[in-house]
């Protein structure tokens, strides 16, 4: 991709953040098929082990650090993940309450859930998604990315993370789901 059209995407990207309400999420569907609003509320998706959990993943565009999903993506050019003539933005409302959310925040609570969750595996150690979901959590957020556990093999399903963001698997979390319009 060439430098110029990275340029004009990331600012693009830019400007879109400063669109999205207080206490909004973007998450961009890599297809340009309109996904119907209400479908993000009915989901529930069953969990596994695995380094990371399936559901919808959101993330701040830019979180004030410099671990913002889309500077990882412009970092290491990804940038038609997140191309607006090839994906559709939303922003998502993400519940307040507490005990839905588990939220890991501090290197203490990423080591916590790591010695609840860890399951030894082939070389790695993944997290039982399904013990976490059956805890009754409807997602996780890592609102801080601790670059202090990247090359640490014993975390290996925290390195598979790239940036801040969260994973949604039960759609009550959910408050509101807006569709942006990208067409400038």
């Amino acid at each position: 991709m060439s430098p110029d059209k990275k340029d004009k995407i990331y600012k693009f990207l830019k400007t879109l953040n400063n669109d999205v309400p207080d206490g909004y999420e973007i998450k961009i569907a890599q297809t340009k098929k309109n996904i119907p609003l209400t479908l993000f509320k009915t989901i529930k998706i069953s969990q596994e082990i695995d380094y990371k959990p399936h559901g919808i993943w959101t993330s701040g565009l830019f979180d004030n650090n410099e671990n913002s999903w889309s500077d990882w993506v412009y970092e290491n050019d990804f940038l038609d993940w997140i191309d607006p003539k090839k994906c559709t933005y939303y922003a998502i409302k993400i519940t307040k309450d507490p005990n839905l959310i588990l939220k890991l925040n501090t290197i203490k609570k990423v080591k916590d859930f790591h010695k609840k969750y860890g399951t030894a595996s082939k070389n790695s150690i993944k997290i039982n998604w399904k013990k976490v979901q059956d805890d009754g959590f409807y997602g996780i957020n890592f609102s801080k990315y601790f670059k202090s556990f990247k090359n640490d093999i014993d975390y290996s399903w925290y390195n598979s993370l790239d940036a801040t963001s969260q994973c949604i698997w039960n759609g009550k979390a959910i408050d509101d789901v807006i569709k942006i319009n990208t067409k400038n």
